[in-house]
């Protein structure tokens, strides 16, 4: 089990999910759920405390056996929530993985994403000792797209029926990947995040 560790750019924080974030996640994806639904399948009407209690619960689990890695994204200096990324499938036979984001509707627009993107990928390399990382979007989701882009991740295909989007049906999927030669290419150069104190 990885290090409770804290990641930051100076910009956003990185906080490893906890029970303290509930209330902030069910106020999260309430307010934001005309955004999310559409691509999100656990995201529902109904969705409240309970099951971001139990999403939560999931995440601990998953990060002591080494499957999945979730962090809260932070505002670095005024502290509100943002929104979510994490590592998941994590596979280490071939040192692979998966990176997903989300934002609060009303934290679109500020670059916190791309931002989370290099700060969890950067860790996620050497950390997890990670030599790709994946990220799928799908085809009609053109702003996570852009996110990858702006990122520094290179656009590979699409695969037919890639993922589940949020009715709960299939849709083809843009898949990008970061490689650790990436975290050095120019201007999409991807800064090693610092590490603050552990929780």
């Amino acid at each position: 089990m990885q290090r409770l560790t804290e990641l930051t750019d100076e910009t956003i924080v990185l906080r490893p999910v906890t029970t303290s974030h509930v209330d902030e996640l069910t106020d999260s994806v309430q307010s934001s759920f005309e955004a999310l639904s559409p691509w999100m399948p656990w995201c529902r009407s109904n969705t409240g405390h309970a099951e971001m209690a139990e999403f939560v619960r999931g995440a601990r689990r998953a990060r002591q056996i080494g499957s999945e890695y979730h962090f809260a994204i932070h505002d670095a200096l005024g502290g509100g929530f943002l929104g979510m990324c994490g590592i998941t499938r994590v596979q280490e036979r071939v040192k692979s993985a998966e990176l997903g984001y989300w934002l609060r509707s009303d934290s679109n627009g500020n670059g916190y994403a791309t931002k989370s993107v290099r700060l969890l990928a950067s860790w996620a390399f050497e950390e997890l000792s990670l030599e790709r990382i994946a990220i799928i979007a799908a085809v009609a989701n053109v702003a996570s797209q852009a996110v990858a882009t702006r990122a520094g991740a290179t656009r590979e295909g699409v695969s037919r029926n890639g993922c589940v989007i949020g009715d709960g049906s299939q849709s083809d999927a843009v898949t990008f990947s970061l490689i650790r030669s990436d975290l050095n290419s120019g201007s999409a150069k991807i800064e090693p995040p610092k590490q603050v104190e552990g929780i």
